[in-house]
């Protein structure tokens, strides 16, 4: 599950007791905890410890990967005991599958993030310059029929996605930018989400729009932002609204210039919506760090 081995094992009744061995790294559960350890000269010395859930006389184990020294992208064999049971069986894991996309927004960003995720992880880029969610149906891209194609053919286990300079455009009968033209809109964002979740298996991080210098586009821009709120709220959980408004125009306003970690910079193309080079390398350490703040990627 994303970066991490979960163990879920099951017992005829409550048990403090088991191991699960990769390798030469093994997790155990004692009482409440779950200890990692390192095979070392003929012994095992503890080296960390896992997260733990109880479920009934279920037990769920979740630790890194990494830490379990079990690789992404091969079979690893595996060794469960508990009192004089043994159950024997080998994992099969992939490496870190992200997709990207989005319109133009998504540019750049893409290629930033595959140079600092790669090769551990598999970065997918797929961006469509000019497309957006209200022109479906109109001209362009059908991006509901286009994520669950994109689901089914990736796999992605979490998905990026920034779209939303080439929108307003009627829908249902409902022009932009009032109340009925953003529950159009979010409920087209809802049905992207729902199949870039893969029926639980992966997350999905949508991104808000920076204001851009425009006030016609801004008016549109604001409508997408609301739109992408109210979609995620309905949405459930795995899915998350990374909030880029916070960084590029914190006031809701557009501002060519902007500051990250203490570090000011010319944010904007000269088209007032775009990022520049400066202004794209932070959105992506901004995606990425929020990736390992949900431990989506580890390290």
């Amino acid at each position: 599950m994303g970066e991490d081995v979960v163990a879920r094992l099951s017992f005829s009744a409550p048990a403090d007791g088991a191991c699960v061995t990769f390798r030469a790294r093994r997790e155990c559960l004692r009482d409440q905890r779950v200890r990692i350890a390192q095979r070392r000269d003929g012994a095992w010395a503890v080296v960390g410890h896992a997260q733990l859930r109880r479920l009934g006389n279920d037990v769920v184990i979740r630790a890194s990967a990494a830490k379990l020294r079990v690789p992404l992208g091969g079979a690893t064999r595996w060794t469960a005991k508990a009192s004089d049971v043994a159950l024997r069986g080998t994992l099969r894991t992939h490496r870190f599958r992200l997709l990207m996309t989005g319109d133009s927004m998504i540019q750049v960003v893409d290629d930033i993030e595959r140079d600092r995720l790669a090769p551990r992880r598999k970065v997918i880029a797929e961006a469509h310059v000019s497309t957006g969610l209200s022109k479906a149906g109109i001209f362009g891209l059908n991006w509901m029929r286009h994520a669950k194609a994109q689901a089914r053919s990736i796999h992605p286990d979490a998905t990026v996605v920034w779209i939303g300079p080439n929108e307003g455009f009627p829908i249902d009968g409902a022009s932009c930018c009032g109340a009925a033209w953003v529950k159009a809109y979010a409920a087209r964002a809802r049905s992207m989400m729902r199949s870039y979740r893969r029926g639980g298996r992966a997350v999905v991080y949508w991104l808000t729009l920076p204001i851009p210098r425009s006030a016609k586009l801004a008016r549109v821009m604001r409508a997408v932002n609301r739109a992408i709120v109210r979609a995620r709220r309905a949405a459930g959980s795995g899915v998350h609204v990374i909030d880029m408004r916070k960084a590029f125009t914190p006031h809701n306003r557009f501002q060519q210039r902007a500051c990250y970690r203490g570090r000011c910079f010319d944010a904007r193309q000269p088209d007032g919506v775009h990022l520049s080079l400066p202004g794209s390398r932070v959105a992506a350490d901004i995606i990425a760090q929020r990736l390992r703040a949900d431990r989506v990627i580890r390290g």
